[in-house]
């Protein structure tokens, strides 16, 4: 294990529930193995771990795009290498990057993280070799 991947209760359910539906099974399945490549590669790239707009805010998206619907999780660096995923929508439901529906899952991720950290504050830095080995030479932000 080179990095900690954390994900709340509910983001947990979700990913981990039993799938009657084929095609969600297949879905849920292939992020469970997008969300184990944080804590097991020994690189991350860019394509893969997003930082959001604004950048000064710390939220950050991992891309699962193995297959459509994409899903992206949502969340934040508690500490170097301690990512915590809040919660997850489908990149179709997001619409263009400048789309409201961002702002609306940036604020979500804002909100899980003080209701559930109320004393601690993420990391909030737009370098990504303080958050995390494993960073390629690329940016991870606009």
């Amino acid at each position: 294990m080179i990095r900690k991947l954390y994900l709340t209760t509910e983001l947990f359910d979700k990913v981990y529930e039993e799938n009657e539906d084929s095609n969600k099974a297949t879905i849920f399945a292939n992020l469970i193995a997008d969300l184990e490549v944080f804590v097991t590669s020994p690189t991350i790239d860019p394509k893969y771990l997003w930082l959001l707009r604004p950048s000064k805010q710390g939220i950050w998206e991992i891309r699962s795009t193995r297959q459509r619907p994409q899903i992206r999780v949502f969340g934040v660096f508690a500490a170097k290498n301690i990512f915590v995923g809040t919660h997850h929508k489908l990149r179709d439901d997001l619409g263009g990057i400048d789309n409201e529906q961002w702002k609306i899952e940036i604020g979500c991720a804002k909100k899980i993280w003080r209701d559930l950290f109320p004393a601690y504050s993420h990391k909030k830095t737009n370098d990504p070799n303080q958050l995390f080995t494993g960073a390629l030479d690329e940016k991870y932000f606009r």
